[in-house]
């Protein structure tokens, strides 16, 4: 393959829709990757409104319009929250996750 291993990436975008947070996940492709960041999000709660699911050349690139309980988007000191859980379910940013936890 020669390529080098990608990391998920998640981002997110309060002005892209007038009611709900876009959250975007890029990462490599794998069986169940949809399924995995959904779980996730609604495991915290959250509602997905929207989801768009697209793969190229083993990258998956997954859109998720999502809102809270309240049905609105999410505040700013929410977003790290659903970063560090969607990194963590997908196997990454569990070092940073128990480096926090032990502050």
């Amino acid at each position: 393959w020669g390529r080098a291993a990608r990391h998920p990436v998640v981002r997110f975008d309060n002005e892209a829709s007038a009611v709900a947070t876009v959250v975007e996940v890029t990462a490599p492709d794998q069986p169940g990757l949809a399924f995995t960041i959904a779980d996730t999000l609604a495991a915290l709660g959250l509602d997905i409104t929207f989801a768009k699911v697209a793969t190229a050349k083993a990258l998956a690139h997954d859109v998720f319009y999502v809102t809270d309980e309240r049905q609105r988007k999410l505040g700013e000191e929410s977003l790290a929250e659903v970063e560090q859980a969607l990194l963590v379910s997908l196997g990454h940013g569990t070092q940073r996750l128990a480096k926090k936890e032990g502050e």
